[in-house]
């Protein structure tokens, strides 16, 4: 006598359904112990795409700040030896004005000329000496530089510093002379202009650095800014993928517990038709 299918319970759909299951499990596992969102560009591809780019934006925002920090310190350099020029003019400033006095002898204003001359030669050094990474910064090497702050290659991005030349040369003090009264009378007139200028170019790093200052303000939001973006995307929502994969567990064990039953109740009709 022939028989038909043997009825049961097929197991197949519950296999499925439970291999579903564990595979979401995995998935939101991963999750949770990368503490990523998105782990490979399958999990969401347009959103891969703009996170990364949101990345680099960030990373190069930070080597921004990078230069603008070290622009600041080379302004902070430059104005330091601009400093010390003005503290020496002053100086000179005051031998002119002593030796202009007619009280004096021309052996004093011998003595009142040859400090001068040394002070020159002071400043000279100096103009020589400051320099920030191999960078010439108050001898007329150089009178300007452009300093990246931004992320682009526009103008927009950059940040040009003014530097001084600070040489007696350039000051107008070669030919000062404090041995007569007549000559420190008009050198009080050369060194004022002197002050004047190296005055100008403290102005102008102190603006340039103010400048800097702002951009770096900026450019740390900007950064934190991309940072956020990209963890709103690429991040894993911890609270939604815990309760996801609790959900998760109980379905899998469900399932486990079905598939055992499913093939309990074939073996039991299985039983049955044998007799």
């Amino acid at each position: 006598m022939a028989f038909g299918p043997i009825p049961g319970v097929s197991p197949y759909r519950s296999i499925l359904a439970l291999n579903r299951t564990t595979s979401l499990l995995n998935q939101t596992l991963e999750r949770l112990s990368s503490g990523y969102r998105v782990n490979r560009a399958a999990d969401d591809p347009a959103g891969l795409a703009i996170a990364t780019n949101f990345s680099v934006k960030a990373r190069s925002g930070e080597q921004a700040i990078r230069n603008i920090n070290m622009g600041v310190s080379l302004i902070q350099t430059a104005g330091s030896a601009m400093d010390e020029v003005g503290n020496i003019l002053d100086r000179m400033r005051e031998l002119a004005v002593q030796s202009s006095n007619g009280t004096l002898t021309s052996t004093q204003r011998t003595l009142i000329d040859s400090e001068f001359d040394d002070l020159s030669s002071e400043i000279n050094r100096i103009s020589k000496a400051t320099e920030f990474n191999d960078i010439q910064l108050a001898d007329g090497t150089k009178s300007s530089l452009d300093v990246q702050v931004g992320t682009e290659g526009s103008s927009n991005d950059e940040i040009t510093v003014s530097l001084g030349d600070v040489k007696v040369s350039t000051l107008g003090l070669t030919s000062t002379d404090l041995s007569t009264a007549s000559g420190a009378s008009a050198a009080i007139t050369d060194i004022d202009s002197a002050i004047d200028t190296v005055n100008g170019y403290s102005s102008d790093l102190g603006s340039s650095q103010n400048r800097l200052d702002s951009a770096g303000g900026y450019m740390s939001n900007f950064v934190e800014a991309m940072r956020t973006a990209q963890g709103s995307i690429m991040d894993a929502d911890f609270a939604f993928e815990t309760a996801e994969a609790s959900r998760l567990q109980l379905l899998q064990a469900g399932g486990v517990a079905a598939l055992v039953q499913a093939r309990n109740l074939n073996e039991g009709l299985l039983g049955l038709l044998a007799f």
